[in-house]
């Protein structure tokens, strides 16, 4: 872990970081596939308006899922902690497919410019939480496991005091799975983009849906603040309805596709 970096003399916190490179990272991918395919101007403003609303879905979710953590705590505080991934996604998503209604464009191709960037700001923002030593995942004997400097921390202290009987501070590193998720969704849209002649939209359909069923995966292993019935219940169900949501999306494309295609050949 390194949750400090001294630049210059100075230190920095790696996660604020690794959260700047992530948003700065995302923007300019966005920038440079949108300018194919939008004008220059809407091409520079919409990865703006992404990233205002992924911020703001991501602090609304999190308000919504983990209310006690608000007691003393303001929901509009421009501090970047408190924040839920799935609720920015899904606020940018919709207000995507609202300029793109707004503005009578086909959305499939936005989505599709859309999928590379947010898989490098997920990439990054998660190395940052590796690195920060957070976020850390629940107690394992697998060969993965890794200690955790706050971690490890907590075990020490459990440790010192007489008849309690600590659990492992060997724990999942559940950062490092939700990468190789990311990673692995974003292969999948590329390679079935390649193999299968996809509609557009499709890779982005396919890259959400396998973000989804990752992070499904990876659910059980975390160690959340929150409530059993978000746990058990709200995420599973939301994971779960994205991933059948975009499953149908890109089999629709995938058949729409092989249509045209078709279609093309004879002509």
């Amino acid at each position: 872990m390194l949750p400090v970096l001294h630049v210059f003399g100075g230190a920095v916190q790696t996660y604020y970081v690794c959260a700047a490179l992530a948003a700065l990272t995302g923007y300019l991918l966005a920038v440079f596939r949108l300018r194919r395919i939008l004008p220059r101007a809407q091409a520079w403003l919409l990865p703006l308006l992404m990233l205002l609303l992924g911020l703001i879905g991501a602090r609304g979710l999190n308000v919504l899922t983990n209310p006690e953590a608000y007691e003393n705590f303001r929901p509009w505080t421009l501090q970047y902690t408190k924040l839920s991934l799935m609720g920015g996604l899904g606020l940018g998503a919709a207000g995507l497919l609202l300029c793109c209604a707004a503005s009578r464009r086909a959305p499939g191709p936005v989505l599709d410019a859309f999928v590379l960037p947010s898989a490098a700001g997920i990439v990054l923002l998660k190395i940052g939480c590796f690195c920060n030593g957070c976020c850390f995942g629940k107690p394992t004997e697998g060969p993965f496991g890794m200690i955790f400097p706050a971690n490890a921390v907590k075990y020490a202290f459990l440790e010192s005091i007489p008849l309690v009987k600590p659990t492992s501070p060997v724990v999942h590193p559940t950062q490092l799975y939700e990468i190789a998720g990311c990673l692995a969704a974003l292969g999948l849209s590329v390679l079935l983009g390649s193999l299968i002649r996809l509609r557009p939209g499709g890779r982005a359909a396919v890259f959400a849906g396998c973000f989804c069923l990752a992070r499904l995966a990876v659910l059980p292993l975390r160690v959340l603040p929150y409530p059993d019935a978000v746990k058990s219940v709200f995420y599973p169900g939301l994971y779960l309805a994205v991933a059948a949501a975009c499953t149908i999306l890109a089999v629709l494309s995938a058949r729409r596709g092989q249509a045209k295609g078709q279609k093309a050949r004879e002509t």
